[in-house]
């Protein structure tokens, strides 16, 4: 008589399963990089009294744009920053089409210029440093192209906004 193997079946549910991936890609972190497009010439555009003034108006709508967002940010140099955001948060600003970029356009104390930014964003790598280095990537992107615009750049995919 020939014996039989009972094996045991595993079942998953699909939707669980989708779910938690999903749960997962929105926890995944985000590197951005701002840079300030004219930041010398919008210097130069302003009094030598009010000049700090500006700069300190534009660092507070960065900053409020990336903390409204839950993110953190460093500045780096006199015109370029930093910021870490969740996934999730990347998709809002996609929503709102990063109205950062017009904001700071907004900001007038006498200066005959507007000072414009440039936003590189990379993000879909398990790795933070590579997210970075595409992050770099799109800010070469946005840059040869003007400036004054915010790119997306995943490893296989590339959005323009601005």
């Amino acid at each position: 008589m020939k014996q039989f193997e009972i094996k045991p079946r595993i079942y998953f549910d699909e939707g669980s399963l989708e779910y938690l991936k999903e749960i997962t890609d929105k926890k995944e972190m985000v590197v951005g990089l701002i840079y300030l497009d004219n930041y010398d010439e919008a210097m130069e555009s302003v009094e030598a009294v009010k000049s700090s003034l500006l700069i300190a108006l534009i660092d507070r709508k960065i900053n409020q744009y990336i903390f409204q967002y839950e993110g953190i940010l460093k500045r780096l140099e006199k015109d370029k920053y930093i910021f870490i955001i969740k996934h999730t948060c990347l998709e809002q600003m996609q929503e709102s089409r990063f109205d950062i970029l017009d904001d700071v356009k907004t900001v007038n104390i006498g200066n005959e210029m507007s000072v414009t930014l440039s936003i590189g964003i990379g993000y879909g790598s398990e790795n933070l440093a590579r997210n970075y280095e595409l992050a770099r990537m799109a800010m070469d992107m946005a840059l040869g192209r003007g400036g004054d615009q915010a790119v997306v750049k995943t490893e296989n995919d590339i959005k323009y906004f601005g």
